[in-house]
């Protein structure tokens, strides 16, 4: 193949992201372009432990495949993990403080008994993040 071919090509290729970019950010009022390089997105995402990571990798090879659903099932396991593990961390002794009435032993026993939405909420309880975060 001659070396011109790759130019024109990469050179298309060049100009059909700038128009997906220009289209896309058009839509839903977005200031900037919703084209996602799932690789960047990924890239990220640093602070995962092996689990967290796995589940994350799975996400994004379901959202490459068009399984939406599934990939935002594996992203919210993921990141019900971290959040655990963040809660969980100075032994639940913020968490034991703030939510005196809540059962189990561990950070796994106490998501039997409370929904994702109550530990979502213990969050803002224990300092690690804000109402509007």
């Amino acid at each position: 193949m001659n070396p011109d071919d790759y130019s024109a090509w990469f050179s298309r290729a060049q100009g059909f992201e700038r128009e997906a970019h220009e289209i896309l950010s058009m839509h839903e009022s977005a200031s900037t372009s919703r084209v996602v390089v799932l690789e960047e997105a990924y890239d990220s995402l640093a602070l995962l432990n092996i689990k967290q990571d796995d589940m994350m990798r799975q996400a994004l090879r379901c959202a490459e495949n068009g399984l939406y659903r599934a990939a935002h099932v594996m992203a919210w396991a993921a990141c019900m993990d971290y959040l655990e593990e963040k809660l969980s961390a100075d032994n639940l002794s913020k968490l034991r403080a703030a939510r005196p009435s809540w059962q189990g032993g561990d950070i796994r026993e106490m998501a039997e008994y409370v929904s994702e939405y109550q530990l979502v909420e213990a969050l803002k309880a224990v300092g690690l993040t804000t109402k509007n975060e």
